[in-house]
């Protein structure tokens, strides 16, 4: 099948299996950036809506030998969310592609992150923008022309096993 479908959690509970080569599954945290990601060959695209990840749990058991990639706003729900993913996928990648910095400046919002969000293991980008109280949100950049050749650098760095 190609295009867009929705796969409702019933359909993983009666029993749905994938077929075909998976390459990398992309985690898209908001529907706007979802729609508008283009996707590389071999990725599955999956909108996470928030923390409504029951789903996405069933997903990521179909999915157990193939790279997982997280894209999602830069902000404390961000990381939350990650954290929450990452407790049911240990190996889930955190996609922070080193343009996004360039968007600080331009299209960061300023807000505070919370104390108790913990940053110490999240990518230099995110760390920094904690300390300077400055969320950036994913629909900025999937537009960029820049967006395909950072998925295919993320996921050629997990099929080589590289950290993530």
């Amino acid at each position: 099948m190609l295009g867009e479908v929705a796969i409702p959690e019933r359909a993983f509970l009666d029993g749905l299996e994938l077929e075909g080569h998976l390459r990398a599954l992309l985690l898209v945290e908001n529907l706007g950036a979802w729609r508008d990601m283009p996707a590389p060959a071999g990725f599955l695209l999956a909108h996470v809506p928030g923390w409504d990840t029951a789903t996405v749990a069933h997903l990521l058991d179909h999915v157990a030998q193939v790279p997982v990639i997280h894209f999602g706003d830069l902000d404390p729900n961000g990381v939350r969310i990650y954290l929450h993913l990452r407790e049911r996928r240990p190996d889930l990648r955190w996609f922070v592609p080193p343009f996004w910095a360039e968007l600080v400046d331009s299209h960061g919002l300023h807000a505070p992150w919370p104390a108790d969000v913990d940053v110490s293991s999240a990518p230099a980008l995110v760390r920094e923008l904690a300390a300077r109280a400055i969320w950036l949100e994913q629909e900025r950049i999937v537009v960029d022309h820049r967006i395909s050749a950072a998925l295919e650098w993320a996921a050629n760095a997990a099929e080589a096993g590289e950290p993530g």
